[in-house]
């Protein structure tokens, strides 16, 4: 995003300088050191005298500024203030405090303080309001707000009262928009500035809602409320705790839930004692137990219970026995966990339990929309696919004529109907596949949408127009870009092209991947140029399905992964691979040669020639293979290009992944569209033993998820997303082959989407729980490899 973008100017100036810190210069490091020794100083001093006090030039203040995404030295000036601005105790070390004791000297302090705001006649006036309602909802987002909504609706359920708490940024607005003037809105919010929370609010009281806000006295929200009960913040210097307002705000919730108990004694007294002898009932114990809390003997509940199965969580570490709890779609405990109650136990002695697979490279983009039930991954134990790659994309694209290659492997003009990356993400949300999908935006894609002809660079105002398209895209929620350099419609995309977009990525913190422009005898100066491109950007970057393409290339996976080291020594770069020696796209003719077996799977113009060698059409019709492919486009094919040595190379690597790379369009797939992943974990690892178990299980889980910023993915431990895959490791095997590519893997016993079990012994099952997973974090470039 441009630098003096909004969002630009939000980003944190110290978090900036300590990401650019490997790729300065040593003289700009000097700057970098000085700021983090004496940043009053720097916000207040000139250049001359930054520079004097740094021991550099005045120019290498300059560039430092740029280098750090600032427009220059005044900018980078601004941007600490504001750092100051924050606090000092964010930046100062705070002295040594007692922990018991500075966090019960503080709630008391602020509950002190908070007493001595509240009015009784506001109380009064809060409770006769919410007594008097139809139904009640809470809305708080982030920290406390979030625990304390859901406090209050325990509180107040136990009186028979119809409240619901809506704890997210989304549903309280979707709720305020369908409330009744007899209802009332319950607003938490600490500060009041909580814009999700205020839209909420306003919206509430113009459908006539009336508003009760738990907040600051003065602040937005408390002017748009009918009611507010006075909240006041006591912040000490010692940031290591959440904030003492929670305290007050909890005391605020028990003056409303005692105020509503006592105006109908007699009814709270009937319904307590019935919750008494229910709950008694349940877990024993004394009667003086508090209502409402579990006997701390008692075995607790869950929805879902996976017992004593060999975990293998996603790391790295050494499998363990282990049972994992799970409430809703989080995993909530691990170990040994003794009998706990569970809508659902999966007695798992003997089978493996890893996290659910992640396909870093797919073509998914339409399929997840038009079949959502995703069979082909689900069966193979993927809970999440990103998609995008190979610079396409099915958005933000809208298509009406003949669809460009390499972009008909998503499918007909017809499915690029999404102009914009909020189009693509909602039609993902109401379609609701089988697993999770996160997405890139294709380079080609971009161009599609700009350019009248693509055998050519793109101008100064088309780059701009998509520059524009990829910055909408990544506010929305994008991984990242891809490319496909190699293909004819990218081709002749140059330097400055590509840096430009990728600068784009990098600004938004998102991830670069790239099918490379030469993929046979110019691989290694077609890395260079993704290394330079994403140096250039500052974005991490994902090499795809490293490969040595060619009978002339194989050998040469040594110098390459050597290449990709030495890359990442400075910068952050990976890869993804496929367990295959055979390619599949589109019919390519710099791709056909005698030198290597190609397979046709499908020809628009001849589709009666599908699912037989180029070889074999060449002799039918009496023509050269060059002629013979020629005929046949559009069609698609399988390569024969690789070797197993090279192949496997890449996949031992440390800084590879696995990735599909299956085109789900293609009426005679390739057969990794269905079995990469077992053959990766049955054949290289359990049979040939190329690469440990857990280190197989991590290259599609742990290290994917944190190349690709997805969030509480990829690791089996508590607070996680539960998508995991429950295997046979004696049974399984990818059974697709290259004469029957449609087959599912044997030995996936279990997949679990966010909670949800999706597919169980060979079936598919419902309710669907994918989701469409929006970038949260900003990717770093720092280096893979950091001294090695």
């Amino acid at each position: 995003m441009p630098k003096d973008s909004p969002v630009s100017q939000q980003i944190d100036i110290l978090s900036q300088i300590t990401a650019c810190l490997p790729s300065l210069r040593e003289a700009e490091k000097k700057v970098a050191n000085l700021i983090f020794d004496d940043i009053d100083f720097v916000a207040e001093a000139s250049i001359g005298e930054i520079a004097r006090r740094a021991e550099v030039s005045d120019a290498t203040v300059t560039r430092f500024a740029r280098a750090v995404d600032c427009r220059n030295v005044r900018d980078l000036k601004t941007r600490l203030t504001r750092a100051l601005a924050a606090g000092r105790r964010f930046i100062q070390e705070a002295s040594e405090d007692d922990g018991l004791g500075v966090i019960y000297d503080t709630a008391a302090q602020t509950l002190a303080l908070n007493r001595t705001l509240m009015e009784q006649a506001d109380v009064e006036g809060a409770v006769a309001m919410l007594d008097d309602a139809r139904q009640i909802l809470v809305f708080g987002a982030g920290g406390g707000s979030t625990v304390m909504a859901q406090e209050m609706q325990f509180r107040l359920v136990r009186l028979g009262y119809a409240i619901s708490a809506y704890p997210q940024a989304l549903l309280p607005r979707m709720v305020a928009a369908t409330l009744e003037p007899s209802d009332v809105v319950v607003a938490l919010s600490v500060t009041g500035y909580t814009p999700e929370i205020n839209e909420a609010a306003e919206l509430a009281r113009e459908y006539g809602a009336r508003v009760l806000a738990i907040t600051a006295t003065g602040s937005p929200l408390a002017k748009i409320a009918d009611i507010t009960l006075p909240l006041a913040a006591r912040e000490t210097d010692y940031i290591y705790f959440p904030s003492s307002s929670r305290y007050a705000m909890m005391a605020a919730i028990d003056m409303l839930a005692l105020g509503l108990a006592l105006r109908h004694r007699s009814r709270t007294r009937d319904k307590l004692r019935r919750l008494k002898i229910t709950l008694d009932a349940h877990r024993g114990g004394d009667n003086r137990q508090p209502l409402g809390i579990e006997n701390p003997g008692a075995p607790m509940s869950h929805d879902l219970l996976i017992r004593r199965a060999s975990l293998i969580d996603g790391s790295g570490r050494e499998p363990f026995i282990a049972d994992v709890a799970i409430d809703g779609d989080r995993i909530v405990a691990i170990g040994d966990l003794g009998h706990p109650d569970a809508r659902e136990t999966i007695e798992a002695q003997g089978l493996v339990l890893t996290p659910g697979f992640i396909d870093v490279h797919t073509h998914d983009d339409t399929n997840v929309i038009r079949t959502p039930q995703m069979l082909p991954k689900l069966s193979q134990g993927v809970t999440t696919v990103v998609v995008g790659n190979c610079g396409i994309s099915a958005s933000p694209v809208r298509l009406s004529g003949e669809v460009p290659d390499p972009m008909n492997l998503l499918g007909r003009a017809e499915d690029f109907r999404y102009p914009t990356f909020a189009a693509y993400a909602e039609a993902i949300e109401q379609a609701q596949p089988s697993v999770n999908v996160a997405a890139l935006i294709g380079h080609t894609s971009l161009r599609s949408q700009v350019m009248d002809r693509f055998d050519r660079a793109a101008s100064d105002p088309e780059i701009a127009a998509m520059r524009e398209q990829l910055e909408t895209a990544l506010a929305e929620g994008a991984l990242g870009m891809s490319s496909g350099l190699a293909y004819r419609n990218a081709y002749h995309a140059p330097t400055a092209e590509m840096n430009t977009l990728v600068e784009t990525v990098g600004r938004a913190g998102g991830v670069y991947t790239t099918h490379l422009r030469d993929e046979f005898a110019g691989l290694p100066e077609a890395m260079d140029e993704a290394f330079a491109t994403a140096r250039h950007g500052r974005a991490p970057l994902v090499i795809s399905h490293l490969k040595c393409a060619g009978a002339g290339n194989w050998g040469n996976a040594p110098k390459a992964l050597s290449k990709l080291d030495d890359a990442a020594r400075a910068h952050g770069v990976h890869c993804d691979c496929y367990p295959y020696t055979a390619g599949s796209s589109t019919l390519d003719l710099g791709q056909v040669t005698d030198e290597i077996d190609i397979f046709i799977t499908w020809s628009d113009p001849h589709p009666e020639m599908a699912r037989q060698p180029l070889k074999t059409i060449a002799e039918q019709w009496g023509l050269s293979l060059m002629d013979a492919a020629r005929r046949l486009q559009p069609a698609g094919a399988v390569y024969h290009n690789m070797s197993e040595a090279d192949m496997r190379q890449v996949l031992a690597h440390p800084l590879s992944m696995v990735g599909s790379d299956g085109l789900p369009n293609d009426p005679h797939p390739h057969p990794r569209l269905w079995g990469a992943f077992p053959r990766v974990l049955a054949h290289y690892s359990r049979d040939l033993k190329l690469l440990p178990l857990t280190e197989a299980v991590r290259k599609m889980t742990g290290l994917s998820a944190a190349n690709f910023g997805l969030t509480d993915r990829g690791e089996i431990r508590v607070g996680a997303f539960a998508d995991l895959v429950l295997f046979d490791l004696d049974a399984l095997e990818d059974t697709a082959t290259y004469t029957t590519p449609i087959a599912q893997a044997s030995g996936i016993e279990l997949v679990i989407v966010n909670g949800v079990i999706g597919y169980r012994q060979g079936k598919a099952s419902e309710p669907r729980a994918g989701r469409l997973l929006r970038r949260q974090v900003r990717l770093s470039a720092r280096p893979s490899r950091p001294g090695s």
